[in-house]
């Protein structure tokens, strides 16, 4: 007898990004979509309601980003295992992401089949880190080890400055090059890495650890 199929639910907030995991899940025969969403409180609501076997999401989601979404799902002890999309090739997120409870990390990058294979993977209780993310992963794991790694990386480090000189979210998007969405993700990236809640306490908090100027 052929094994069930897993259940997956995928959130992106962006549409076409959405679109294409959802289509890719719904033709691999492995697989089964048990809903699309395009923001954290709605993936929130469908991995508490559905209890689908994996869930794929976004970090930077909208109203509610991943990093949160990872949270909820770990205190509640919730059954699904969760696969996260980083942004880029970053490392240092899927080495928190890894941290945090995520059972897989995949690239933005790497396309919607390493997405179904990597729930495919992680569905059947396998750990997963996609290629374009590990080696820099496993450089993370030891310069962490050796205690070698910033505080903040070069990207939090410049979000910071530009929250420091008072501009908007909107207005850190444009200097970055970046999503609003990615702008507050950072943000909370920022305020757990330094202990705090709100960007004036972050400010302070950095300048205290030398951080900033």
């Amino acid at each position: 007898m052929d094994p069930a199929p897993i259940s997956v639910v995928v959130a992106d907030g962006r549409p076409l990004f959405l679109d294409g995991l959802a289509r890719a899940v719904r033709h691999d025969p492995a697989l089964v979509l048990a809903a699309a969403v395009g923001d954290g409180p709605s993936a929130l609501a469908a991995i508490r309601s559905l209890r689908p076997d994996v869930a794929v999401i976004e970090l930077p989601l909208p109203a509610v980003d991943g990093r949160r979404v990872l949270a909820a799902a770990r205190r509640e002890a919730l059954p699904t295992k969760l696969v996260v999309l980083t942004d880029g090739d970053r490392a240092d997120t899927a080495y928190d992401a890894v941290a945090d409870g995520a059972r897989g990390c995949v690239s933005e990058r790497a396309g919607a089949e390493v997405v179904c294979d990597a729930i495919r993977r992680v569905g059947s209780g396998e750990g997963f880190v996609c290629r374009q993310l590990q080696s820099g992963v496993m450089d993370e794991i030891r310069l962490r080890r050796r205690g070698e790694r910033d505080l903040l990386t070069a990207r939090q480090t410049h979000a910071l400055e530009q929250i420091a000189a008072g501009r908007t979210t909107t207005e850190i998007a444009a200097q970055l090059h970046v999503s609003q969405s990615t702008v507050k993700s950072l943000c909370t990236e920022i305020f757990e890495r330094l202990g705090v809640r709100d960007r004036a306490a972050a400010v302070a908090e950095a300048m205290r650890r030398g951080l900033l100027d």
